[in-house]
């Protein structure tokens, strides 16, 4: 694939007239007995998975096969998937092959694909992370996504070997803005002797990475994510970072909503995604029903709603 990273983001947003992001964070514990017993697992103690007695073999498979029911109902309502390593990393060898065919199926279903990685460092440790999930020109990644997220505490130092990874900006990095952690404030919202607050620097230092990296559209492949939860600071970013995607989690169960969001949108409803995820893959829980049905319902939901309230505010 040749396209520009965010030209690809944004020309899906206008062909499925969607910019959910659903999140994949399985825990294997939560999955309900019978899907389990439906997948012919074997090893499962009682009428629940206990990873330390069951085995983290058992619970990759699952979390694999959950997954792809996940993508499979949600891709029409949709333009991508973020996994967040952890979920996968916990579960050792198994839980990375859960992940790598997660990606497969993603990607099978022309879907976007951002890891929610977080890497923070520099230097051959940086260049490291760049390969595993950026791959090279030379050399494909074990673990190819279109884009991943990044902690900018180190610099600039921590992008440029994702920016270099590959040529003419086919994958996009997401920089740690202003998160939707109730405690971010602490770091965040600190108040510089220069004036402004630390995360408005992050954003300005952001926009200014991104500056050679902008395609067709306008739209730079280094973007920021920006909780939700925190509407003021989803405004002041999206002042600050005119050209950057901006990532929103935070949507759904952490208590966002579409009005939320609005203001991280340009006409047309284009310049931002939004990220669900437990309202989402686990609305099995609170209807009663089948995990992809419930999926798919929920994620028609949030589009919807996301859609709406950029139609009351004229930006669609």
């Amino acid at each position: 694939m040749s396209e520009h990273f965010a030209d690809r983001l944004m020309r899906l947003v206008e062909e499925k007239e969607s910019r959910l992001i659903v999140g994949l964070d399985p825990d294997p514990t939560r999955f309900p007995w019978d899907f389990l017993e439906g997948c012919g697992l074997s090893g499962v103690d009682g009428k629940k998975l206990v990873l330390e007695q069951d085995g983290f073999a058992v619970a990759g498979e699952a979390v694999a096969i959950f997954n792809g029911i996940i993508i499979e109902a949600v891709a029409p309502f949709v333009v991508g998937v973020k996994p967040q390593i952890a979920y996968y990393e916990r579960l050792g060898p198994a839980g990375l092959f859960a992940l790598q065919m997660t990606i497969y199926k993603a990607v099978e279903m022309g879907l976007v694909v951002i890891l929610d990685a977080k890497r923070g460092d520099i230097g051959a440790t940086s260049r490291a992370y760049s390969r595993a999930y950026f791959g090279s020109p030379e050399k494909p990644a074990p673990l190819a996504v279109d884009a991943v997220t990044l902690n900018p505490y180190m610099g600039e130092d921590v992008l440029k070997p994702f920016l270099e990874a590959t040529p003419a900006g086919l994958r996009g990095v997401f920089i740690l803005v202003r998160t939707s952690n109730p405690l971010a404030g602490q770091v965040q919202e600190m108040e510089l002797s220069v004036g402004g607050l630390f995360y408005e620097h992050i954003a300005r230092l952001v926009d200014d990475w991104g500056r050679d990296y902008v395609g067709e559209r306008g739209y730079s492949v280094v973007g920021a994510v920006v909780g939700a939860t925190e509407p003021d600071a989803v405004r002041r970013v999206r002042e600050l970072i005119p050209r950057g995607i901006l990532l929103l989690p935070g949507f759904g169960a952490q208590g966002a909503g579409g009005e939320e969001v609005v203001s991280a949108f340009h006409k047309g409803g284009l310049g931002a995604v939004v990220n669900s995820a437990r309202g989402i893959i686990y609305a099995y829980e609170k209807d009663r029903g089948e995990i992809g049905e419930s999926a798919a319902k929920a994620a028609e939901r949030a589009r919807n709603e996301i859609n709406d309230a950029l139609k009351v505010s004229g930006k669609i």
